[in-house]
């Protein structure tokens, strides 16, 4: 090498390594993500939240939960977690059976070190957004769950952490085509609203803000109609 191959090895060297620290620095990132999504067993946790809000299957998911809730890999939060999408889910069950079922779910959930206090939301999250205080479609209809079953089968899921699709989505791409039931969604005031015509945009307000899976959602929207 010359004397100006090694003054420009030099010059470029600052940038040199801070490109290798940067690099560094997301491989160690990478590797602690991955070793934290092995260590709880994430992957099956998050796969089995999207059961719970796509599938009707209580055999399976009675079971499912009880082996989570007793591994020890699986963190108290992520049990807490699935232990109320599964009583939101299944509460309309048959009343003794499930209320019973209920009960051995909190009691596991204290025999595991879950606090009283957090196994209480179960309760609370059924007095507030339980069936009987909530509009109707938070699961879909018997056909759109047969739909939904049917798709499944014949196309089969292209990925299964992320099935679910907020039901304020469906009413977005409803507004969208103008496919709203005036009679569900009357215009303000009595205005009569134009619910079969195709909208160009649509603003939605959501009150106590999104999540990120709406927000992906909704972009996601946007982005095939532009």
């Amino acid at each position: 090498q010359s004397i100006e191959d090694m003054q420009r090895f030099l010059e470029r060297f600052p940038t040199f390594r801070s490109h290798s620290l940067n690099v560094s620095k997301h491989v160690a990132v990478m590797g602690e993500l991955a070793r934290l999504v092995e260590a709880e067993s994430l992957l099956d946790v998050s796969q089995f939240e999207q059961e719970l809000a796509c599938d009707d299957d209580h055999t399976t998911h009675y079971k499912l939960l009880t082996e989570m809730i007793a591994s020890p890999r699986v963190k108290t939060g992520s049990k807490l977690r699935l232990a109320l999408l599964y009583c939101l889910r299944y509460e309309d069950r048959q009343a003794d059976d499930q209320l019973q079922n209920v009960r051995f779910v909190k009691n596991a959930l204290l025999r595991c070190g879950v606090p009283p206090e957090n196994i209480a939301l179960i309760d609370a999250l059924l007095s507030y957004s339980g069936c009987q205080h909530r509009a109707p479609g938070l699961y879909g209809s018997i056909t759109d769950r047969l739909k939904r079953k049917m798709q499944t089968t014949l196309q089969g899921v292209s990925n299964v952490y992320t099935r679910h699709v907020p039901p304020f989505v469906t009413l977005a791409e409803q507004a969208l085509k103008g496919r709203l039931k005036q009679d569900r969604y009357p215009g303000v005031n009595g205005v009569v609203s134009s619910h079969n015509k195709q909208a160009s945009d649509v603003i939605l307000f959501i009150i106590g803000g999104a999540t990120f899976e709406e927000t992906t959602k909704i972009a996601e929207i946007n982005a095939a109609a532009s």
